[in-house]
């Protein structure tokens, strides 16, 4: 019923956050302190968080929006979300605008055409980012708790070599499209389907079609960079 979220911020305190589903929403209308409350002690992880006094006032987002912008440009040049804006959910934002400030340092610092290498960096900066922007978005649906995703997360602690390749994926060596192979995905949905799921066998097509698109828009950026 609900997405709880916590992040480490400065000076020692903590965001402690909770996502309700849409239908849930109308209970929080006129009450939105007593429903994030509630939410909170529903879970043993965020119980405990939010009895401690609370610095500052309780804020709601209904909407966000995401997007790529142009990052660099005559006299200007965009770092973090004022450049590139993911869903929020994974976490992503902080580490990409480290990443993001630490590749424009060393482009205004690289000998040569500084326009140039401002204009590298941000086209680097959209390869970089495209999968996990559209990762990002696939994890805040609600639809990500799906047959299939439930039938790869079941067995991916069965494979070391799997559990290595998710380690890597957290560690930003490797795209998150690119942690279960084609082949072995198909070879758990074969299984799946013998065995009468064939809820697995649709969700397995949408979700294939989904990363296409993914993957169609990474080449786009690729042949921009180049």
């Amino acid at each position: 019923q609900y997405l709880r979220f916590v992040f480490q911020t400065d000076g020692d305190l903590l965001l402690v956050g909770v996502n309700p589903l849409l239908s849930s929403l109308p209970s929080w209308r006129g009450r939105h302190e007593e429903a994030f409350l509630e939410a909170a002690r529903s879970s043993p992880v965020t119980a405990s968080l939010v009895e401690s006094p609370r610095e500052g006032k309780l804020i709601g987002l209904l909407s966000s929006r995401f997007f790529f912008r142009e990052a660099a440009g005559a006299g200007f040049a965009l770092v973090g979300d004022a450049g590139l804006h993911k869903d929020p959910t994974p976490g992503f934002g902080i580490t990409d605008a480290l990443r993001d400030a630490r590749s424009l340092a060393r482009a205004i610092l690289a000998p040569g055409d500084v326009d140039a290498a401002i204009v590298r960096y941000w086209r680097q900066r959209d390869v970089d980012s495209i999968d996990l922007f559209h990762f990002a978005k696939a994890l805040a649906d609600p639809s990500y708790f799906s047959p299939m995703n439930r039938l790869l997360h079941q067995r991916l602690p069965r494979s070391p070599e799997l559990m290595a390749r998710m380690a890597a994926q957290m560690d930003r060596e490797l795209s998150p499209f690119e942690v279960f192979t084609p082949s072995v995905a198909l070879r758990w949905v074969a299984g799946a389907a013998l065995s009468g799921k064939l809820d697995v066998v649709r969700d397995f097509v949408a979700i294939a079609q989904r990363n296409a698109q993914a993957q169609r828009a990474r080449s786009e950026r690729v042949a921009l960079l180049r």
